[in-house]
């Protein structure tokens, strides 16, 4: 980590409301991930060899069942201090998408 910076770590729940179990492959998707946190530039996610990285995450839910992943920020220490508006940029086969976190 860069003198400076701290991370932000965002959590998400995958949740398989179905009534079979669900098997999940984000990794095959090849997703990409960046955040803006208060209009701040656009900062990519950190890789991981975490088992429960939102970006590699690749295993079953159970029916009913959920999987908790994160994505992990390096991010300037200036930014953030107010947990005020994060857009959460994700691209998938070439589709973008910004999901404005609150």
């Amino acid at each position: 980590m860069i003198v400076g910076n701290h991370y932000l770590i965002m959590k998400f729940s995958l949740v398989n409301s179905g009534s079979k179990e669900a098997n999940v492959d984000i990794l095959s998707k090849h997703p990409s991930f960046s955040v803006s946190v208060d209009g701040s530039e656009l900062i990519r996610n950190s890789s991981t060899i975490l088992l429960y990285d939102l970006a590699t995450f690749q295993g079953t839910i159970a029916a009913g069942e959920k999987a908790d992943t994160v994505l992990l920020f390096e991010v300037p220490e200036d930014i953030g201090k107010k947990k005020s508006d994060l857009v959460l940029q994700m691209t998938v086969n070439n589709t973008l998408y910004n999901i404005v976190l609150k």
